[in-house]
Order: C-alpha cells, then structure tokens, then sequence
C-alpha cells in the first residue's frame, strides 16, 4: 500500500514468540527493499491493550514520522486506537494497523483490524499429536519446531499512504 515508514511494536522481550516476531519483521522488510528503522520499534511490557497505548504514546512522543504500525498481537494493536484517538488521529485515515493472532473479536473493530490469521486450534491438535506420540512410544522430552502457515487477513484498518 506504499507504506515505507513502519513502526513495528513488538511484545514483551523475554517470550520467544516477541523475538521471532520482532526478528521476521526486519527480515521481511529487508527482503521487500525498506530499511527497518530501530527508532521505529517499540517494546510493550506485555501483550495487552494498555501495553499498545504506552508503546505507541511513547513512538509518538520521539516525533518519528510514521505512516503505518504492525502490532505484534491484537491487544497491542487495540491500544494503538485508543493511542490514534486519544491523539485526535483516525486509523487508517492517518495511520494504518495491522494486528496479529486475528481475534474473534476484531472484525468488530472499527475500523475492522486487519491481522495476521494464526492456526491456533491447529497448533493445539497438532502440539496433541506430537505429546501423545511421544508418550506413546516412551520417546524422551525433547524440542521440536513445527511452524504452520500463517495467513493475512485484509480488513479496514489499513490504506495506501
């Protein structure tokens, strides 16, 4: 949507899931010819509505120009309205959001929060059948990665710069 200035807020830095995010979000946007901007990240403290606020508030309060911000879950992303409206901002009229985890709820957003749709009930199956096998055949507890296809899902949160 020509978006070049991203601001991306992660989730909090000590869960492995806000690291992979934060990690694929640079790459992807190396790999897509944009320079990913360290002062357009933010930490949140948790993956919570407040937690998008701050991390927003305090993204704003740099006066880094920004066009668009990709949250690093649903909850983040929600602050970044209530940020957008506390500030006399529309989304996505000023600034685009995408979420990530596509929440039941989201679809009654508005605007509508586009996000990023996780295989949750997938993950939990697919978790099921390794565990089960593992008792099953007596298999010692060792990692195991298995990563799932992760899918966007457009809604009204975003516009063309």
């Amino acid at each position: 949507m020509g978006h070049r200035d991203i601001a991306f807020l992660a989730g909090p830095t000590n869960l492995s899931t806000s690291l992979l995010r934060l990690k694929t979000f640079k790459r992807t946007a190396a790999e897509l010819g944009a320079v990913p901007d360290d002062g357009l990240v933010e930490c949140c403290e948790a993956y919570s509505e407040a937690a998008g606020e701050a991390a927003l508030n305090r993204l704003r309060a740099t006066g880094r120009r920004f066009t668009a911000v990709l949250a690093s879950n649903d909850l983040i992303a929600l602050g970044c309205y209530d940020a957008l409206e506390r500030h006399g901002l529309n989304c996505p009229g000023d600034i685009s959001v995408i979420g990530f985890n596509d929440m039941p709820f989201i679809d009654k957003l508005r605007p509508p929060l586009t996000s990023v749709h996780v295989p949750h009930h997938e993950m939990g199956r697919t978790a099921a059948r390794l565990l089960l096998t593992q008792i099953r055949e007596g298999l010692p507890s060792r990692g195991s990665t298995v990563q799932l296809p992760a899918e966007l899902v457009v809604r009204g949160s975003p516009a063309a710069v």
